[in-house]
């Protein structure tokens, strides 16, 4: 603008009196003209190229205004586009509230409250889970009797898994859980394998901020979604992903399972789930050993020497808190811890 200032003033003052025009109503005489005629000879060449400066300035001038215009254009988009996500996001929202079903959250918050700090470490020695984490191996069947901590055990290997996923510093790299429970319906005879395929399903949408149009489409018809169509979103959605852990908890407490278990089967033979690592705890039932353990040679039992260590732990801890506990003698306590240890067998 200063530029454009300048060039202005110096033209002015090289123009100024010299005009061929007929700006009076009296007709300049011939001397008059010739005089005109010579100043402009004079001055043409600084004048023309005045004019070409002029020129340059209100080329800037107009890109710069052009600038403006398209900056102010682009944040206006933005903001529509910002708006625009906002509804999406909360559209996709509430079509991932109605797939998701049951929600296993409670238990896993309540499982990672219950684990004893120091206890479930021995699992890091285990060459099972070194080669699950780092893709030498697609599935770990952990299985122990009732009351072996199995659901506080997945509930510390969720954890870890997580951590190692940040660690990998990978945003395609994730991890999901389920929680098989009687205490996630009143029904008599339970299948998880839908509830399972949902969440997992609502989980991957949320990730990756992605729906499939099939399960969109069912959505607005208020039609529920069914296993098959589960599966094909699930295939889908894998697509958002590098690799996938997963560690399903309790496969013995769905009451009906041959659903579950199939899908399992297909998870760790199918290419289509090829970036899935899958882990599963259960008790040790005949149907669930003749899926699993032809797949995950060798299992891992959570009864082994190694939990001796957590059980020791525990207890330890639990004596030390007990005020009724505290009065008692150093070697009568000792002799608890051990009776205990020996007597729990793993468990």
């Amino acid at each position: 603008m200063e530029g454009c200032r300048g060039t202005v003033e110096e033209l002015a003052k090289e123009l100024d009196g010299l005009t061929l025009a007929n700006v009076s109503h009296v007709a300049p005489g011939k001397r008059q003209r010739i005089k005109g005629s010579m100043q402009w000879c004079l001055k043409e060449s600084k004048t023309r190229k005045l004019l070409d400066e002029m020129m340059q300035h209100k080329s800037t001038l107009t890109l710069a205004l052009l600038g403006e215009i398209t900056s102010d254009v682009k944040q206006i988009k933005s903001t529509v586009e910002q708006v625009h996500d906002s509804l999406t996001e909360t559209a996709r929202r509430k079509v991932c509230d109605w797939i998701e079903h049951t929600n296993p959250t409670s238990i896993h918050q309540q499982s990672c409250k219950n684990h004893e700090e120091h206890t479930c470490q021995w699992i890091h020695r285990v060459d099972q889970w070194n080669d699950w984490l780092q893709l030498q191996r697609r599935l770990i069947w952990i299985h122990g009797i009732p009351g072996a901590g199995k659901t506080v055990f997945a509930s510390y290997l969720v954890q870890q898994t997580i951590e190692y996923c940040e660690n990998l510093k990978n945003d395609r790299a994730a991890c999901l859980y389920y929680y098989c429970s009687f205490r996630h319906g009143q029904e008599e005879r339970r299948d998880e394998a839908l509830p399972f395929l949902r969440w997992v399903v609502s989980q991957l949408c949320r990730r990756g901020k992605f729906v499939p149009a099939d399960l969109v489409s069912l959505h607005d018809q208020n039609s529920a979604p069914s296993f098959q169509a589960l599966k094909k979103a699930f295939q889908q959605l894998l697509a958002h992903v590098d690799v996938l852990y997963i560690i399903l908890d309790a496969v013995d407490e769905s009451s009906l399972r041959d659903s579950l278990l199939e899908l399992i089967e297909d998870i760790v033979t199918q290419p289509s789930y090829g970036k899935i690592q899958l882990l599963v705890t259960s008790r040790r039932y005949m149907d669930i050993e003749e899926v699993l353990r032809p797949l995950s040679e060798p299992t891992l039992p959570i009864s082994n020497s190694l939990v001796d260590a957590d059980i020791r732990t525990y207890v330890e801890n639990i004596i030390q808190r007990n005020k009724t506990f505290a009065k008692w003698s150093a070697k009568l306590r000792s002799d608890i811890i051990e009776s205990l240890v020996q007597g729990a067998q793993g468990m």
